[in-house]
């Protein structure tokens, strides 16, 4: 177990994704920050979130910005993982929920389709831990935990977490 104060929330989620990983999910991907940040030291990835016109600027900004091996796409966490994607081979799926956490279908979704690796980046400690227990009773280890102060002078923090199988 390491711990890592204070560094760049995008780094950290690099860092912890490793050097390679050949089909990433980012759930809650939004416009496709994390994502598109990934999709070098990948070999596909996958963006999901339930918002139309965030996925529409995902889309947008993977063109913008000559991204061709990601791709995005509007619907239900727990559809795209529990259903669509369940039997495919995952290395990696990003978390990034709201505030309030993973809805227990999202994290059921993510237990049926057993990615390898999960990194989950919270910005409420209380909903982060509740999930992770969740993770673990299904097998997953943590190996990672950081911060990244991204609202200096005030008590928030965003904590990036990596469990794997």
């Amino acid at each position: 177990f390491r711990r890592v104060l204070f560094r760049s929330l995008i780094g950290l989620v690099r860092e912890f994704a490793g050097i390679y990983n050949n089909f990433v999910v980012d759930a809650h991907c939004g416009v496709g920050t994390f994502a598109l940040q990934v999709a070098d030291i990948s070999g596909d990835v996958m963006g999901c979130d339930v918002s139309s016109s965030a996925i529409a600027l995902a889309k947008s900004n993977a063109e913008e910005n000559g991204v061709a091996n990601a791709f995005f796409q509007t619907g239900r966490i727990s559809h795209l993982l529990g259903k669509r994607l369940r039997h495919e081979d995952m290395d990696l799926v990003i978390l990034d929920p709201p505030r309030q956490g993973c809805e227990k279908a999202d994290l059921q979704g993510l237990i049926s389709a057993q990615p390898k690796k999960v990194i989950y980046v919270s910005c409420n400690p209380a909903t982060l831990a509740r999930d992770l227990h969740t993770l673990a009773d299904s097998g997953y280890k943590l190996l990672k935990l950081a911060m990244a102060d991204m609202f200096p002078m005030t008590y928030h923090l965003e904590i990036v977490a990596l469990c794997a199988r």
